[in-house]
């Protein structure tokens, strides 16, 4: 038996690919401001937060759900991670994405992209590009940022740069200094910790209480209010809960399931 039939769900809560996107307070709140940048039709804003804290799964968000405006059509949204891009790669990346054609080179899909972000100024459009990783990239790759970021100058085009708080100061001064709004996704509190595991918990059919007070506490101690690491914890304690024969998810259990965790991948309390 699967140890999600165990505890009566109808998926696996935390890898299922019919998980829904939690939209807890600090991301309502970051969605918000990114909503806001793109209603202004700014240039430029950085989305910063430690790692783990869910910038990646908020910009993949993003792209299947287009921030919306009453008086706007929703933009035309790409995202991109600057992760392992050499010279020339954003630029084809982020043309064969507008453009649905592959680039024969990157002067080739530098073309593309002027010419579309002039369509886009000439038709009233608006483009949103979500870039991610962006502490990642090195200095050739960098570079085609900031001259992507002066071609979409005026030209109805948003650019949202992700960035881990902890590397901002590696992130060029040039494209720090230029963001008009800086978008901040903290950690959570118990209390969104607690949220989401209900949530999570509801959308799989099971009981919202599966997790004591206590264990929600712990858990939150443990994962220092990162999601991804919150999200580690409390698969393996759904897992070790049932083959213990557990009626709930209660503080020993997430105990021994830190304790089982290899020391470089654990949290300390």
């Amino acid at each position: 038996m699967s140890y999600w039939h165990y505890w009566k769900l109808n998926a696996a809560p935390f890898t299922s690919s019919r998980q829904h996107f939690f939209r807890g307070q600090t991301v309502e709140e970051a969605l918000a401001r990114i909503e806001f940048v793109c209603g202004q039709k700014r240039n430029l804003a950085t989305l910063l937060g430690p790692t783990g804290v869910g910038k990646s799964s908020l910009l993949n968000h993003l792209l299947s759900s287009p921030p919306r405006q009453s008086e706007l059509p929703a933009p035309q949204i790409c995202l991109v991670s600057m992760l392992g891009l050499s010279a020339g790669d954003l630029a084809i990346e982020l043309a064969k994405k507008t453009c649905g054609r592959r680039m024969n080179s990157a002067m080739d899909a530098w073309n593309t992209l002027c010419d579309s972000f002039t369509t886009c100024q000439r038709t009233d459009a608006h483009t949103l590009l979500l870039i991610d990783d962006v502490e990642n990239c090195g200095a050739e790759a960098e570079n085609d940022l900031i001259r992507l970021v002066r071609l979409a100058e005026d030209k109805n085009v948003s650019i949202v740069l992700s960035i881990e708080t902890h590397l901002a100061s590696t992130v060029s001064r040039w494209l720090l200094e230029r963001s008009y709004l800086q978008v901040e996704l903290p950690l959570w509190d118990v209390q969104q910790a607690r949220e989401f595991l209900r949530f999570t918990l509801s959308r799989c059919g099971g009981s919202t209480t599966l997790f004591t007070d206590s264990a929600v506490v712990r858990l939150h101690q443990l994962s220092r209010g990162t999601a991804r690491r919150l999200v580690q914890l409390a698969d393996l304690a759904l897992i070790a809960g049932a083959v213990a024969g557990a009626t709930r998810i209660d503080d020993p259990i997430i105990a021994q399931v830190a304790q089982e965790i290899p020391r470089t991948t654990s949290v300390a309390a």
